[in-house]
């Protein structure tokens, strides 16, 4: 979609960026293959491991929240009377989500969140076991447990990372965008949706501005508040999901159960009702 959208630019697939520069003049950009790239702009959209963040800005640890997804599918035709809407199942130090996917709602995707001391595995996803999920959710509803009885395998098990806050998201001639910039836990949902906020308004800050610097400061003003509020507010749920029984939780669960869904909708009104084209 996005080839076909943008074909009367030229595009070259296969060419893995290793290293980018920033310079007054434009910014060259290094191919795994050894091969060098003049551009005047180089937008770093490679993702949480991003190679244009590392080699302009510096390298970065991430942070991992010490939590891990557990993610899997059930065939539709398993929960055939499973509500069409997003749940969010939330108790001691875990929640699961659940939600349809696919073309005709042709799978109920499941993430379950459960906590890990240490990542010490090279990949941030690896097979996951059936079984192991089941257990981490053994003393849950039994609705929790029909669902697990039908997951359709494979497993896989992600770790959850994210990032500080960045000093800048531009330098010269090169600009951060989405995750390589704000990586964030998927606690809001946010993820994709804060990337493609960051394209419209780049876009918009870029051509409507005499000069590329000065474009590149409008971009990183208008957004770099929002995201970074995002960013933080996917953090802060890691808590908010998972009190432990107690005073905490009862006020959580009562505050949850008092709010209709219209009023909260509109209680996160400024995180669905934006509009970037309006920024």
């Amino acid at each position: 979609m996005l080839a076909e959208a943008a074909r009367s630019i030229p595009a070259r697939f296969g060419a893995r960026v290793v290293a980018a520069e920033s310079g007054a003049s434009g910014a060259p950009v290094e191919l795994a293959a050894g091969t060098r790239l003049g551009a005047d702009l180089v937008i770093g959209a490679d993702g949480v491991h991003s190679a244009v963040r590392t080699s302009v800005f510096g390298p970065e640890t991430t942070r991992f929240s010490g939590y891990v997804a557990y993610r899997a599918l059930v065939p539709a035709s398993a929960v055939p009377d499973f509500p069409s809407v997003v749940t969010i199942r939330v108790g001691p130090d875990r929640h699961i989500v659940t939600y349809f996917v696919g073309e005709g709602r042709r799978f109920l995707n499941i993430v379950g969140i459960v906590p890990e001391a240490t990542w010490e595995v090279e990949s941030w996803t690896e097979p996951g076991e059936l079984t192991d999920l089941q257990a981490e959710f053994a003393a849950w509803s039994p609705a929790v447990a029909e669902i697990l009885s039908k997951v359709d395998r494979p497993v896989f098990r992600w770790a959850l990372h994210d990032r500080e806050e960045l000093p800048s998201w531009t330098t010269g001639n090169v600009a951060l965008l989405g995750d390589a910039c704000h990586p964030m836990l998927p606690f809001m949902g946010q993820g994709a949706c804060q990337a493609i906020e960051d394209l419209i308004v780049l876009a918009r800050s870029v051509t409507r501005s005499s000069d590329l610097a000065s474009g590149l400061a409008q971009y990183e003003s208008i957004r770099k508040p929002r995201a970074t509020r995002i960013q933080n507010s996917s953090w802060g749920n890691r808590v908010t999901y998972h009190l432990p029984d107690g005073p905490g939780q009862i006020g959580r669960d009562e505050l949850y159960a008092s709010v209709s869904a219209d009023e909260g909708l509109s209680i996160l009104d400024w995180v669905y009702g934006h509009n970037p084209l309006e920024d």
